[in-house]
């Protein structure tokens, strides 16, 4: 798992790194332009802020502006998204996985298990891992 942070380092090394392969900088005329819809979007925008050197642009669709703990209401629309584009089963089968996902979260087995299923760079039973999950 990655801290909002991190992807934005990710994202500049890209950059760059795809840069030099293309010989494309702001000198030769080669601008970057950041896109991204909802969380995305925040990244895409925060990528322009932190990286302006690197990034010309943003486009940042349907990104909250307003950054919000627990933010319920969101659950609301993807659950609201789901039913409609994937039928209530989809809904349903979302919502099962994910309650599946925290149960799993909460012991050191049941981390175990979902280590075994998704093999991260870093093990999730690492204290602080655990607790960005649950």
């Amino acid at each position: 798992l990655l801290s909002s942070s991190q992807a934005l380092a990710d994202a500049a090394h890209f950059i760059q790194s795809k840069g030099q392969d293309l010989d494309a900088s702001p000198v030769t005329g080669t601008m970057w332009i950041a896109f991204g819809g909802s969380y995305s979007g925040n990244l895409a925008a925060w990528l322009r802020l932190k990286y302006p050197h690197l990034v010309s642009a943003a486009v940042a669709s349907s990104a909250p502006v307003h950054a919000q703990y627990d933010f319920y209401q969101y659950n609301a629309v993807l659950t609201k998204s789901l039913s409609i584009q994937g039928g209530s089963a989809c809904q349903h089968m979302v919502s099962q996985a994910t309650s599946n996902f925290v149960s799993l979260s909460q012991s050191s087995k049941g981390l175990q298990r979902l280590e075994d299923i998704f093999y991260p760079c870093v093990g999730l039973r690492n204290e602080s891992m655990a607790e960005g999950i649950s």
